[in-house]
């Protein structure tokens, strides 16, 4: 699956809900979420996870290890929280330099920002940690030029869609907030007053426009 959504639009409180859910419904299982810098990016995504499980049916049974792993017992019981039973979501730098090889992403592989990660990087590190399980892969961000991984396969997305009729790019440019909250719409409104409508940031970042090749050069 493809997900663009214009800044601050709500894709990693999308992310969030979804893992929650999945950490919440299955026995066992790993989510692996990456994105191009550890921190700030994978620290936010994992704030984020911890206030969607900060609930009186969850706050209890939440379990952390090594800085990069946040899972979910199936009980309040110190046995299984020491030995982190349940499902889990590893969090991973998705940079250049990053050492990522042997996870398994059995549930899910979500890759956050995916215009900035790069093709060898997700093909050689990441895609296959989805493989022993034909796992759902979601990548998630924004518009930059159409050559980025994201929007390569946004085209191959878009592309079945037209022979299968299944949906597999979801895409929400910055109207789609802005029809139900006020506050930013006056944000952008104001950002594209003071940029112009044809400047980089508002083309790619609210109306998910890529750059062409030429352009992007």
């Amino acid at each position: 699956f493809t997900v663009m959504m214009a800044r601050q639009s709500g894709k990693n409180q999308l992310s969030a809900i979804l893992e929650a859910y999945l950490l919440t419904c299955v026995k066992h299982g790993t989510i692996v979420k990456a994105a191009p810098t550890f921190s700030p990016q994978i620290t936010n995504s994992r704030l984020r996870l911890l206030s969607m499980l900060d609930t009186s049916l969850t706050r209890e049974r939440i379990w952390q290890s090594q800085g990069n792993i946040i899972g979910l017992a199936p009980q309040a019981e110190p046995a299984l929280l020491h030995a982190h039973a349940g499902p889990r979501v590893m969090f991973f730098s998705a940079g250049a330099e990053s050492n990522v090889v042997g996870a398994t992403a059995d549930l899910l592989l979500e890759i956050d920002e995916a215009q900035d990660v790069s093709h060898d990087k997700f093909d050689r590190d990441f895609r296959p940690m989805a493989s022993t399980t034909n796992a759902t892969t979601i990548l998630y961000g924004t518009a930059w030029s159409d050559s980025t991984l994201l929007a390569q396969q946004r085209s191959v997305n878009l592309e079945q869609e037209q022979r299968t009729g299944i949906r597999t790019h979801f895409e929400f440019d910055w109207r789609t907030l802005a029809a139900i909250n006020p506050a930013y719409r006056t944000f952008v409104e104001h950002e594209i007053a003071r940029l112009g409508e044809d400047h980089l940031a508002i083309q790619t970042q609210y109306y998910l426009r890529p750059i062409s090749g030429a352009g992007y050069f």
